[in-house]
């Protein structure tokens, strides 16, 4: 009995740490793209995102106009937003999951709910979207929204931790996108989000 319950409590273990192992995949983070740097237009995530990347821009200069130390955008030049973004092959099709930091609309990011015992909010529920790329170059988009992890649980105005990131995996054989951000190394159970992709 005691063997059985003592390799019952080692498989326990070694699901735990694939989970985790599983959390802290670089396959599965999102990469965080500059709209505004030299050659992010070429990008297919960011054609996604044309339409509220120029609405942005027009909030953006409106700003600059009334807010003399906001450096002024150029014809043509983007402001400093931030997509953040993964590619997943499903077969011949290519799933493009993305989140956008837009704070300057209304129906832009919201304050997330914190799931730890810290009263600091520290995501943001951003507008999303899921595009399926078909071989025929046929795209097909969803419109979802997903926790943006912009700043640590901590404070604002540190850097992020290592443990603390934003992913996005795909299941196939559910055909299901999954948000996720974690803290401390651990998923939060409030900003997990499954989408179906149709």
């Amino acid at each position: 009995m005691k063997k059985i319950v003592i390799i019952i409590s080692a498989l326990a273990v070694s699901v735990c740490a694939a989970l985790v192992a599983q959390a802290q995949s670089p396959n599965d983070e999102m990469h965080a793209l500059a709209v505004n740097k030299p050659g992010a237009d070429r990008f297919p995530v960011v054609e996604f995102w044309k339409d509220r990347i120029a609405a942005m821009n027009a909030a953006y200069v409106r700003n600059s106009a009334e807010l003399s130390f906001m450096r002024k955008l150029a014809p043509d030049e983007n402001g400093p937003w931030t997509i953040l973004w993964k590619e997943i092959k499903d077969g011949d099709n290519v799933v493009i999951a993305s989140i956008v930091l837009d704070n300057t609309s209304e129906d832009g990011c919201a304050a997330s709910a914190n799931s730890s015992a810290s009263a600091v909010s520290w995501a943001e529920d951003c507008p999303a979207k899921i595009v399926t790329i078909l071989p025929t170059g046929e795209k097909k988009a969803q419109d979802t929204r997903a926790c943006y992890q912009w700043f640590p649980l901590g404070s604002r105005g540190d850097l992020a931790e290592p443990d603390e990131r934003t992913y996005a995996t795909y299941d196939p054989s559910e055909r299901t996108v999954s948000f996720r951000v974690t803290a401390k190394g651990k998923f939060v159970r409030s900003c997990t989000k499954n989408v179906e992709v149709r």
